[in-house]
């Protein structure tokens, strides 16, 4: 399964993450079959470490920290000549879409990026093979709310001018 975790509510992310990691086996052999990666990993790399047959599990995880930023267009300051704010290709990860149709049904692939826009080339590439979901960080009105749930399902309870102060606070 390929997922794609992304959005500016870094929080909510580690922790749907954590939700992944804990469902690929048992946790004896949990951390030898993950492997993370940062932006700066190759596409071949990539695909070797997803291709490669989990130990004693029967799911292999690999995570991607922000690759799909690596993609987001920027303007072009006026220190910037024309040719580096033109390249806009893919590079080494053309031909992306290609393997994702072929990942190993062994393998979760997670690209974990920050807020992303739709024309970024290598987004456009993930979305169609990718469960997708985007992390919003919420609006003072929600953060409120959200702040007496989470305390609440912890067992405990918060009042509520101490829920606002952190609410203002974060």
């Amino acid at each position: 399964m390929i997922y794609l975790l992304y959005g500016d509510d870094d929080f909510t992310i580690q922790e749907a993450l954590v939700s992944l990691r804990s469902e690929v086996g048992l946790p004896d052999v949990r951390d030898v079959n993950t492997t993370a990666f940062d932006a700066s990993v190759s596409r071949a790399e990539m695909m070797a470490t997803c291709d490669t047959v989990p130990f004693l599990a029967d799911k292999r995880l690999v995570i991607i920290r922000g690759l799909l930023t690596r993609f987001e267009r920027r303007r072009p300051s006026r220190s910037r000549s024309k040719s580096d704010s033109a390249k806009a290709g893919l590079g080494d990860w053309e031909g992306l879409s290609e393997y994702l149709e072929r990942v190993p049904e062994t393998t979760d692939l997670i690209f974990v990026d920050g807020a992303l826009a739709a024309s970024n080339p290598l987004f456009k590439a993930v979305l169609p093979y990718a469960n997708s979901r985007l992390f919003s960080r919420p609006n003072p009105t929600d953060l409120r709310q959200w702040i007496r749930t989470r305390v609440a399902s912890m067992g405990a309870d918060i009042e509520p001018n101490a829920g606002d102060e952190l609410s203002e606070t974060i």
